[in-house]
């Protein structure tokens, strides 16, 4: 039983109320809790920008607009490469036939990390997020702060983006870490334990 329905069992108990101005009160209150059950989900999800973009994200891979190119051998379908970005145009009779989609923000590695193009991948994100009538409206410093604290990104010398070797190269890059690859769609306010 709820807190409204004491109330009502009691206010009509006290003859202080009939049953159809109980029943005309439990719609104003259902319709009430509504409207601010609404109103939270915005307030909670404009709050958890970082748990945003990673969703942003895997809709950018997933939808085709963009892809992570293999870290570790050039040319190839990274591991797990519908995760990825990539599509197979296999008939399904044969051996898949991956290919990229869309444009490269970054690189996934075959222990599990991505490593993002910062202004590519977020960029990517918010323009998704346009076409959904949405925003990210952190700037990229506070959601690389706010996956740090959770730890789902590399973190050194106090930056957020880390040098990491890719090839012949060494760029600065967003280091998603595994667990948080491993948990798209499943991100909680604390840090792996």
């Amino acid at each position: 039983r709820t807190t409204f329905d004491l109330w009502a069992e009691f206010a009509a108990s006290a003859g202080a109320t009939s049953a159809s101005e109980i029943q005309a009160l439990e719609t104003r209150v259902e319709q009430a809790l509504k409207v601010v059950a609404r109103i939270q989900n915005k307030h909670q999800t404009a709050a958890d920008e970082p748990q945003r973009f990673l969703e942003l994200l895997q809709g950018v891979l997933s939808s085709g607009v963009a892809y992570l190119k293999n870290a570790d051998v050039q040319g190839k379908p990274p591991e797990h490469p519908e995760q990825c970005g990539w599509f197979d145009k296999s008939d399904g009779q044969t051996s898949p036939q991956w290919f990229p989609q869309g444009k490269a923000i970054g690189w996934a590695s075959k222990d599990g990390s991505w490593y993002l193009e910062a202004d590519s991948a977020f960029g990517e994100v918010q323009r998704l997020a346009t076409t959904q009538g949405d925003s990210i409206s952190k700037s990229t410093a506070s959601i690389w702060r706010g996956l740090a604290e959770r730890g789902l990104i590399a973190k050194e010398n106090g930056q957020y983006t880390v040098k990491r070797t890719i090839g012949s190269g060494r760029p600065r890059v967003i280091h998603l870490l595994p667990e948080a690859v491993n948990n798209l769609g499943n991100v909680t306010e604390e840090a792996p334990k």
